[in-house]
């Protein structure tokens, strides 16, 4: 196995993210700064709506293809079928899904936009939802790069194109248009990326022929609890911004959204690692190659640990200040919520790409079941945690996203004799 090889596209895939997430930083800070903390709580509620929306018109196909098309390589004919199938189907979901949710917000008698206090701002929803077609075919062709091993590309579109044109275009539509100006920007932004991702999947994939049949019934059984696992967990993730929308005012959903959204700076390494190694555990997975797939996670999580550590000592010491001086001296008060999200996270990566294993090893639905049980934990101690504050809210995040990787752990261990978490490893090696 050629780990350096491997270490290096991996170091090249973390320095996309590392970049794309000084950008999305600096996007959220223009958002607050331009908007001001009500109207960015406004923004970021929208923003929650249209990224599950998004995830919905995927309805797993993007990760589909993380897992099936690496085993397509040497099919170039098959691989253009498969893109196709994956590309074409989302568009057409995407566009039925804006079509339906725009009748369901004008025709039924209670306007689901006033239920998480949008009420007033159906401009500012309208500007944002055609991105949810947009983003949609961008992720899936995102993945499609990496799924034959095009990850920098994949990456980039994923990642770097969308908050990088953002923040380029929201000062300016602010400035005349207001909130309703960041939620045009950010269209502007995933349509110039959808075009991009289309561009670069033509000249990766090109029209080939071949005998080979298409198996959509495979691809159905692997997306269905693919999309239920990542469904559930951008709900556990959006869910409490959209819980506080209901329940607190608009300043408190910006604390939350703005803690969330800097909590997951300690997951940039987890993602970049899992964008590389998805498609290679499939593989090796299916070649029986379960000792250099162990190797390769142990290694990875000992390093995610450690520069997790760092990050979460610096947020410790300087978060108050940064909040303050990035956001305003009313984000003070995102502190706390802050440390007690990174908390739960940095367990997350402690456990090491753990989820990624299962999945990769038919295991999907075990993640599926998994993950439904997390969802709604999570969702009932948030909405519990509500009616007391922000602060109580991240707290119930942090209890079972550490106890939801907890158990994914186990399982990796008892499913496929493989335990990266970073201090029980020694044991692990001895019983593998």
């Amino acid at each position: 196995m050629r780990y350096v090889g491997l270490f290096g596209k991996s170091i090249v895939v973390v320095v996309i993210k590392a970049g794309a997430a000084v950008i999305s930083f600096f996007l959220v800070t223009t958002i607050t700064k331009s908007l001001g903390a009500r109207d960015s709580g406004l923004y970021f509620t929208a923003f929650s709506m249209i990224t599950i929306l998004a995830l919905a018109a995927r309805t797993g196909l993007d990760q589909a293809a993380l897992k099936l098309m690496p085993r397509s390589k040497c099919n170039p004919g098959l691989l253009w079928k498969q893109k196709n199938y994956f590309t074409v189907k989302t568009l057409i979901i995407s566009v039925g899904l804006v079509v339906i949710v725009v009748l369901l917000i004008r025709t039924m008698p209670f306007n689901i936009l006033a239920l998480v206090g949008l009420e007033g701002q159906s401009a500012l929803f309208y500007s944002i939802l055609p991105s949810v077609i947009f983003l949609s075919v961008a992720m899936v062709s995102a993945n499609i790069m990496k799924a034959i091993s095009k990850a920098y590309i994949g990456s980039f579109v994923e990642s770097f194109f969308i908050p990088a044109l953002t923040i380029l275009m929201i000062p300016p539509l602010t400035l005349d248009y207001g909130v309703v100006g960041a939620g045009l920007s950010y269209t502007a932004a995933t349509f110039i990326t959808f075009l991009i991702a289309v561009a670069a999947l033509s000249r990766n994939i090109p029209r080939a022929i071949s005998t080979t049949e298409l198996n959509s019934k495979e691809i159905i059984a692997s997306s269905s609890p693919l999309f239920a696992v990542t469904l559930l967990q951008l709900l556990i993730k959006e869910g409490p911004v959209l819980l506080a929308a209901i329940k607190l005012n608009p300043i408190d959903v910006s604390m939350l959204a703005v803690a969330s959204r800097l909590s997951l700076l300690l997951t940039i390494l987890l993602i970049a690692t899992t964008t590389v190694l998805a498609p290679i555990i499939s593989r090796m997975y299916s070649e029986n190659k379960h000792i250099d797939i162990y190797k390769i996670l142990t290694k990875t999580t000992g390093a995610l640990v450690a520069i997790g550590l760092v990050i979460m000592l610096i947020a410790w010491v300087f978060g108050e200040l940064l909040l303050a001086e990035a956001f305003g001296e009313d984000f003070r008060g995102a502190f706390l919520p802050m440390i007690l999200l990174m908390a739960g996270q940095l367990v997350n990566i402690s456990t090491g790409p753990v989820q990624t294993l299962l999945i990769m090893s038919s295991n999907e639905k075990f993640v599926k079941n998994s993950t439904i049980a997390f969802a709604v934990v999570t969702l009932i101690l948030a909405t519990g945690a509500s009616f007391y504050g922000v602060i109580y809210i991240s707290a119930a995040v942090c209890v079972t996203t550490a106890v939801y990787n907890m158990w994914l752990m186990r399982a990796a261990y008892t499913k496929c004799g493989m335990c990266p978490f970073v201090i029980s490893r020694k044991f692990y090696e001895k019983t593998l």
